[in-house]
């Protein structure tokens, strides 16, 4: 019995030992376990899901308060920065330029809005140059395109690829594609209007209807105002 009492006590010894050796990253001695974590892990994953649901102001806020320098790092240098970066950019996007780190007030004005969807655009290219054709990165870059007039046929024709293979990654970007397909419908010639404006209807209503599928808030769906119209 004391044998038994005794080794019981050396493996709990020895328990502890290990878990309070420096190079561990998790500290445990009986029911006891600390564990370190990276506060800017927990902030970074907390403004995803704020800018998910639609919070851009407080998404940002969150990515500028723990990594005060986040905007000035290069994609491709750091995951977790590239994911703070990620997140700033659709901050800017889904706000339509208006929370932006660059901008001198809260008022921005129409060019600085553009100016700042025209920064999470590039932020978007230079994660596709690292991930490739990936359905994320390429949606995240056409719903920021589709704000810029001169890149939306660029972003219709990249919405239209992932919509045919159902891989279009957000509400947003279905979002971006009904509202691009309507302004094409209203483009087009008269003697082709009417047989576009018909099926232009129907797959924009097909369009809403998944982006109100996937959204949390169905108002992500009504793109009323178009930055550069």
């Amino acid at each position: 019995m004391a044998s038994n009492t005794w080794r019981g006590a050396a493996l709990v010894a020895a328990a502890c030992a290990w878990a309070f050796a420096p190079s561990r990253d998790v500290r445990a001695c009986g029911n006891e376990v600390e564990r370190r974590v990276d506060p800017r892990v927990e902030a970074v994953a907390a403004a995803e899901r704020l800018v998910a649901d639609g919070k851009a102001a407080a998404a940002a806020k969150k990515v500028l308060t723990i990594d005060p320098a986040a905007t000035k790092r290069a994609i491709g240098g750091e995951p977790l920065a590239d994911r703070e970066l990620v997140v700033l950019a659709r901050a800017a996007v889904r706000s339509q330029g208006r929370v932006y780190h660059g901008h001198a007030g809260a008022d921005p004005t129409l060019e600085e809005r553009a100016q700042a969807v025209r920064w999470a655009t590039q932020v978007f290219k230079e994660v596709r140059k690292r991930r490739g054709d990936d359905p994320a990165v390429l949606t995240d870059l056409a719903e920021a395109q589709s704000y810029l007039p001169e890149l939306r046929h660029e972003a219709l024709a990249v919405l239209i690829s992932l919509e045919k293979r159902d891989v279009v990654a957000t509400a947003q970007g279905y979002a971006a594609l009904a509202s691009l397909r309507l302004e094409q419908a209203k483009a087009s010639s008269a003697q082709r209007k009417a047989p576009l404006a018909l099926m232009g209807r129907y797959t924009r209503e097909l369009e809403l209807t998944r982006c109100k599928q996937m959204a949390k808030d169905a108002t992500v769906c009504d793109r009323a105002a178009e930055l550069g119209s």
